[in-house]
């Protein structure tokens, strides 16, 4: 099991706005997640397929727990 934190940051027209994203798990018995760098990229890819446009830039982290 891993647990995600990740902010997003996004830049518009001179302002930018960094949000928390809520921690989620992914569990690697369901997802065949072998580490910690293939949780950030299933992370990711989740992330990104509900991002608003423009598209903002993440931070994620991911802990084996």
């Amino acid at each position: 099991m891993y647990a995600i934190t990740a902010t997003a940051t996004t830049v518009s027209k001179g302002w930018s706005s960094t949000r928390q994203i809520p921690t989620f798990y992914l569990d690697d018995r369901v997802q065949g997640i072998l580490n910690e760098t293939q949780a950030i990229g299933i992370a990711m890819d989740i992330l990104c397929s509900a991002a608003d446009v423009p598209r903002p830039r993440f931070e994620i982290c991911a802990v084996r727990v």
